[in-house]
């Protein structure tokens, strides 16, 4: 009868320590699952991260090419307009010896 009840005893406290490493890995598998979820979250957001410094780079990327070809333009135009008074200064330097050298003509022939 003794030995009954101790083997009854016995088979409690195996059930109870049973349970209580049922609980230990139910604590350890749902504590596992949540650093592994917050690992993810944290994979996620680097990922977007990412994913907005390679928009943010593109578009200055894009930006600095604009402006590049914005002072590009700006440069061909006024080289132009420089060529152009350039130009316009010889033809009046051209103008002006001609008519220099008309006068000094019709002053040799007037003498």
């Amino acid at each position: 009868m003794e030995q009954l009840r101790q083997q009854e005893e016995e088979r409690i406290r195996k059930e109870e320590a049973l349970k209580e490493e049922e609980n230990r890995l139910r604590i350890l598998q749902e504590e596992t699952l949540r650093k592994e979820q917050e690992e993810n979250a944290r994979r996620e957001q680097v990922r977007q991260e990412q994913e907005r410094l390679a928009l943010l780079q593109e578009e200055a990327r894009i930006k600095e090419e604009h402006i590049k070809r914005l002072d590009d333009e700006r440069k061909r135009r006024e080289q132009e307009e420089a060529t152009r008074q350039e130009e316009e200064r010889r033809k009046e330097e051209e103008r002006l010896r001609q008519e220099a050298e008309e006068a000094a003509r019709r002053e040799q022939l007037r003498i």
